[in-house]
């Protein structure tokens, strides 16, 4: 289950989610499960994060850094917009 902490700090938007991370380098975000459809996450730094079984569908991840992020089940039901910065996302298909 993701960190409520940080999934406050990112749901406040990607300039307060990467101050957050410039404050704490040491800190490996944990989103696993976070419901995080339809926000707009555009140039957050998510590198080394576990987002695993996150919910993504129709979530903004234009210029995400997902370097070394964890995706694994991430769910996304529709298309999701992906130009990542520093990764690919690989998102598995729906069963």
């Amino acid at each position: 289950m993701a960190n409520r902490q940080q999934l406050s700090i990112l749901k406040q938007g990607a300039l307060p989610w990467n101050e957050w991370r410039k404050k704490n380098p040491d800190v490996q975000p944990d989103l696993r499960e976070a419901s995080l459809a339809g926000a707009n996450l555009r140039g957050a730094n998510l590198s080394g994060t576990n987002l695993g079984g996150a919910e993504l569908a129709s979530a903004d991840l234009q210029e995400v850094n997902l370097l070394g992020a964890t995706v694994v089940e991430a769910i996304s039901t529709k298309p999701t917009s992906v130009r990542p910065i520093s990764a690919s996302l690989i998102l598995p298909l729906p069963t």
